[in-house]
């Protein structure tokens, strides 16, 4: 498990300077818009980031290799969602503290109660994004993954917009307010048990399609 972190830590790290260039034009964004706004881009630039390592694992039989030292299926699918969720949550700990930094050089105070909220919001989407990210990269490959990603957006969006044009934007409306009326640790704790669930599910799908994946 160690091994395989540190193999993906050294793949991160040969992007700095895209991370560098990334982060700067976050903090950029932070004293020019919105500065909550910067939350939501490093977590996902992160989490997308990490993600990308399983393209690099199967680059020139990578794969193949791992699988002949002493590492299990299961081993790697779950170094691959401890690496990838510690990453996002790493990025979402740094784009707070930006967050409240540039906020402050704006001479805007943080809102807790409203702020905590949209920011745990950021993270509970990045972890639903690796959730369906990891066992898709894993299932379709690099290029492939990108167009399952494509497809499963563009459902998404149809299916969105069938239901506003079936039931009105009114239901959008009173689906936002119910979610608003209930209160914050409640919210918070349901974000965090589907979560779980979520990863929990995925991870088994990614070790059941590793297993039945011809290596």
């Amino acid at each position: 498990m160690r091994g395989l972190i540190e193999k993906d830590v050294r793949l991160i790290a040969k992007r700095k300077t895209t991370m560098l260039a990334f982060l700067i034009l976050s903090m950029i964004l932070g004293l020019s818009n919105d500065s909550r706004l910067i939350v939501g881009y490093l977590t996902v630039f992160m989490t997308v980031l990490a993600v990308s390592t399983i393209a690099y694992d199967e680059m020139e039989n990578g794969m193949i290799f791992l699988f002949t030292l002493p590492v299990s299926v299961k081993t790697y699918a779950k170094e691959k969602f401890l690496f990838c969720g510690g990453c996002g949550a790493a990025a979402w700990v740094l784009a707070v503290i930006i967050c409240i930094v540039t906020g402050m050089c704006r001479g805007e105070l943080p809102d807790i109660a409203v702020d905590s909220v949209v920011m745990g919001m950021f993270l509970f989407v990045a972890a639903l994004m690796l959730s369906l990210m990891i066992p898709i990269q894993i299932k379709f490959g690099s290029e492939n993954s990108r167009i399952a990603m494509i497809v499963i957006v563009a459902v998404l969006a149809v299916m969105l917009s069938v239901i506003t044009v079936v039931f009105g934007k009114d239901s959008i409306y009173q689906i936002n307010s119910f979610i608003s009326s209930i209160p914050a640790v409640i919210f918070a704790a349901v974000c965090l048990v589907l979560t779980l669930a979520v990863i929990s599910a995925s991870y088994r799908i990614s070790c059941r399609i590793l297993e039945n994946k011809e290596l």
